[in-house]
């Protein structure tokens, strides 16, 4: 969702500006053509799809969600391993304060960059490097 409308892939450069518009912060992403043009080509390319998003998100060719997302159900509590989670404090994608759901984690550390989205480890890497680093 970017804001209160569902952003659907339906192929399109436009649909993938709105894709672009939910996940990345800067909006030069979604008004790079170039950029646009070559994302909807790897995205229509057989079984592009199914490779990279099957696992979390909706494939074009499955008919609108009535609903958004899912019940959270992991126990975070039972995680043995030293965490460090890095969110995007713009993600547009989570509900604002989604990473406090993740306190629970023992021996974790939770760093909330400002000015970054949902993929704000590879759009803002100097940040989430530097994060990193000081855990």
């Amino acid at each position: 969702m970017l804001g209160s409308t569902r952003v659907c892939d339906d192929g399109t450069a436009e649909a993938m500006r709105a894709i672009l518009r939910a996940n990345f912060h800067d909006p030069a992403w979604a008004e790079d053509d170039a950029y646009i043009k070559r994302r909807v080509e790897a995205s229509l390319a057989p079984g592009a799809w199914e490779a990279v998003a099957a696992a979390r998100l909706k494939p074009p060719t499955m008919p609108p969600r009535s609903d958004f997302g899912q019940p959270d159900t992991i126990e975070y509590e039972r995680i043995r391993y030293p965490t460090l989670v890095i969110a995007g404090a713009e993600d547009k994608l989570r509900l604002p304060g989604y990473h406090k759901a993740l306190g629970p984690i023992p021996d974790s550390r939770i760093v909330v960059l400002a000015e970054a989205g949902t993929w704000s480890t590879s759009r803002r890497p100097a940040n989430s490097t530097a994060s990193s680093a000081s855990s």
